[in-house]
């Protein structure tokens, strides 16, 4: 039997709400805790993988090519533009104009939030907020790079995603309100774009 619901009450209350909201909460931070913990595994094994396959190399010189086209590679994924800094004003219009193909004249905080209501509930789940990152993921990580990892892709998604979440979900019920969102436009920091800062910028 669920632990929310207090099986002596027939009715579904106020109470077995909050529980079930709570209980629905800590399953999702621990989701997101595996998914770290998995993600941060698969980047060692990435590294491990490397390094066993130069060492698995005898030839000096051969190992020194495959050595130089790695960093290469990897020159090559880092030397992408800044990212904007998800849920700022410039990051916003952008999806607004090259994504929703808006005029930049028109930008309208409600017409924006109910564009992105992909299901018309009022409110923005994780999903409708993922596919707001999009066009910033793309300038990062090309499907069709071979430098460019997806597994990093998504898990750079993730990052936004929760910090926008962080930020913004001030009810902490893991649903984005019309609301909660216009707040996010009125403060200082929506004009403000600090830039974001990918992963491989963190290393």
């Amino acid at each position: 039997m669920p632990g929310h619901i207090d099986v002596s009450n027939h009715q579904f209350d106020v109470e077995d709400l909050r529980k079930l909201i709570k209980s629905t909460t800590n399953d999702l931070e621990e989701a997101d805790k595996k998914r770290r913990d998995d993600f941060k595994k698969y980047e060692m094994e990435k590294k491990f993988e490397k390094e066993m396959r130069l060492k698995a190399i005898n030839d000096t010189e051969e190992r020194k090519v495959v050595q130089e086209e790695m960093e290469k590679m990897e020159a090559k994924h880092n030397a992408h533009e800044k990212l904007k800094h998800p849920m700022t004003k410039d990051q916003l219009e952008e999806v607004w104009e090259d994504q929703d193909h808006m005029d930049p004249q028109d930008w309208d905080p409600k017409t924006f939030f109910n564009m992105h209501d992909l299901d018309g509930n009022g409110q923005w789940d994780e999903n409708e907020v993922r596919v707001l990152f999009k066009k910033e993921l793309d300038k990062a990580y090309d499907p069709n790079a071979p430098e460019d990892d997806m597994r990093e892709r998504e898990e750079e998604m993730e990052r936004m995603r929760e910090h926008v979440f962080k930020e913004s979900d001030s009810d902490k019920n893991h649903m984005i309100s019309f609301d909660e969102f216009l707040a996010e436009t009125q403060r200082d920091e929506f004009e403000k774009d600090p830039g974001w800062d990918t992963m491989d910028d963190e290393e």
